[in-house]
């Protein structure tokens, strides 16, 4: 099986100290990033879940304003769920 180098990244999770050497694959250098994501989880090179949190935040919002519009519409009371504490 080979590697498509142009889809490897590094993602370097150590600290301001050590430097962020390059790295190569079958004569490539491989791109570095700040965050990826991988198996649906957006991880930064911190080690933090905050943009993956933002997201789902963000969608549970959406939906739950498309909810309470469209049972609304229908003729339907809905709570308020927009005030949902995390």
């Amino acid at each position: 099986m080979t590697f498509n180098t142009d889809k490897c990244k590094v993602l370097h999770t150590g600290g301001c100290n050590q430097p962020c050497i390059d790295y190569y694959m079958e004569g490539h250098k491989l791109r570095k990033c700040h965050e990826e994501k991988d198996l649906g989880i957006t991880v930064s090179n911190d080690l933090q879940v905050r943009t993956h949190f933002r997201w789902l935040t963000g969608l549970s919002v959406y939906l739950s304003r498309i909810t309470k519009q469209n049972s609304s519409d229908n003729g339907q009371s809905v709570q308020d769920t927009d005030s949902a504490a995390c």
